[in-house]
């Protein structure tokens, strides 16, 4: 439906405010995320975590030639591809 009803105690959830608290005994309030948003927040979080990964590689493409996940790249690279045929080699794809 994408919405609660207030008299029952329940607010409903946007993207911006996608949990919302649930009262409880205990520790602390665990938090409900509504099934409709779940999906979206799932690629959210894994693309967030992906560039976080990605960002410091990316910042040290510079020195390729001496930091070493470019240099292990290259290496793995020219492993992969040194098996392919002899005609494949330097042809650049159309």
């Amino acid at each position: 439906m994408g919405s609660y009803q207030r008299d029952i105690g329940y607010s409903y959830t946007t993207f911006i405010r996608s949990a919302q608290p649930i009262h409880v005994e205990g520790d602390g309030p665990p938090l409900l995320v509504s099934i409709d948003h779940l999906p979206s927040l799932i690629l959210r979080e894994a693309s967030e975590a992906f560039s976080a990964g990605l960002l410091p590689c990316l910042k040290m493409l510079n020195n390729r030639n001496d930091e070493g996940v470019w240099v292990q790249a290259e290496k793995l690279f020219k492993e992969k591809t040194s098996d392919l045929p002899a005609a494949l080699v330097g042809k650049d794809e159309v």
